[in-house]
């Protein structure tokens, strides 16, 4: 009896240890993702987000060129040449200043502007481990097997960008649907952002994740996001590509 009982507690004893050593292995796989996630997140930033703003007026429809005065056909070609000698016009000239004017005072204003972030790091689409082995096929990688369906709570406080007037909100301070767009804040909201969890390789030397950047219902874009580790151990984007278009 009591080797019966020396056996069982044993055996729990084994259990117990085993299922630690489990938990510390996925805790520190999760927490892996989390840094990683964290340090490549300015850079990524840099590359899908810009203030519109600043942006310059963009070329005027061909009608708005003929009440002008301009001759002009619907070819391509032609609304270019008339585009460009309509540019070195006197009519250009007081829309550009008018622009520049405004460009000066956004440069010059201090206002801090928000980008809203959902609340945790989503799953990672089905179609990504195929495209993951095939961007880095030279490196014969062999993607990681984890589970990553689950999500895990973003830390708005470790979201860091180099956009000084740029702060972070989490969605679920906002309206649901439409609303969120349809409201009028207090503060400049100019973007929702959202990601996937990262997919690794098995040498955690080469990842992907999923990204949207949207400025309205119908005014976003979405990427999927090809990153690696350099030789000195930090992480850059190795290359961006584009996945849908509203």
């Amino acid at each position: 009896m009591k080797k019966k009982f020396a056996t069982i507690v044993l055996t729990l004893i084994i259990t117990s240890i085993f299922q630690n050593c489990k938990e510390d292995k996925e805790l520190s796989v999760t927490e892996f993702e989390q840094s990683v996630f964290y340090e490549i997140f300015p850079s990524i930033i840099d590359s899908v987000h810009s203030d519109m703003r600043l942006i310059p007026p963009p070329p005027p429809p061909p009608n708005f060129l003929k009440e002008k005065g301009h001759d002009i056909n619907n070819e391509s070609d032609s609304y270019n040449k008339t585009y460009e000698k309509w540019l070195r016009s006197d009519d250009y000239k007081p829309i550009m200043r008018t622009w520049e004017k405004v460009k000066d005072s956004i440069v010059k204003d201090t206002t801090s502007y928000f980008l809203v972030v959902q609340d945790s790091i989503s799953y990672t689409e089905k179609d990504t481990k195929p495209q993951f082995e095939e961007h880095f096929k030279e490196y014969n990688i062999s993607p990681n097997t984890l589970d990553l369906t689950k999500n895990f709570a973003l830390e708005i406080n470790k979201l860091k960008t180099n956009h000084k007037k740029v702060k972070f909100k989490y969605r679920t301070e906002f309206p649901e649907g439409r609303e969120f767009w349809r409201t009028k804040y207090k503060y400049n909201v100019v973007a929702y952002v959202g990601f996937s969890r990262i997919l690794f390789d098995k040498t955690r030397t080469f990842g992907v994740l999923d990204g949207s950047y949207s400025m309205a219902p119908l005014n976003g874009s979405g990427y999927r996001i090809f990153i690696r580790k350099t030789k000195e151990g930090k992480w850059i984007i190795d290359e961006i590509i584009g996945t849908w278009i509203s």
